[in-house]
């Protein structure tokens, strides 16, 4: 009984978002005064909840993604922010523009809903029309969030 009442316990604490803020800032004090890291939330920065997240694709060699400039893939009109390419390698780089190309072997750091980003990393080489399907519902996603939040039109339309 005893067991199970330390394990109830801990699991409380462990889910207790004041424990949270509480080892959270702790943890920043003592990585600033032992360390030079730059310390930030960056899931709460982002305001990453809910379905989006970031996530790493790795490029496939004649991939999808392979040897096409990020202005012809267009992942931003299916809600996936580029946010940098690690290249095969090592090097970052860092807010690509339209231009850049991704290859084989490099792996993309995005920025975007879990189910489209899944979507676009098991997407097979010329397949159109899942891009096309993933835009639609894109659409439809960006269109529910304006209505929630009030907005009827797409600021940058």
């Amino acid at each position: 009984m005893l067991l199970v009442a330390g394990l109830v316990a801990l699991w409380a604490l462990a889910n207790s978002a004041w424990v949270d803020r509480l080892l959270s800032r702790l943890v920043e004090r003592a990585l600033k005064r032992f360390t030079d890291l730059d310390v930030k939330d960056y899931e709460g920065l982002l305001h990453l909840a809910g379905d989006y997240r970031i996530a790493e694709i790795p490029v496939e060699s004649g991939g999808w993604l392979d040897g096409r400039p990020l202005r012809q893939l267009r992942p931003a009109d299916e809600g996936i922010l580029v946010l940098g390419i690690l290249t095969g390698h090592g090097e970052w780089l860092g807010t690509p523009d339209g231009d850049s190309c991704p290859e084989g072997g490099d792996t993309l750091v995005v920025y975007g809903r879990t189910a489209a980003i899944r979507a676009l990393s098991e997407r097979r080489t010329g397949d159109a029309t899942a891009h096309r399907a993933a835009v639609a519902e894109q659409d439809r996603v960006a269109s529910q969030e304006r209505v929630r939040s009030g907005r009827q039109e797409d600021p940058y339309a």
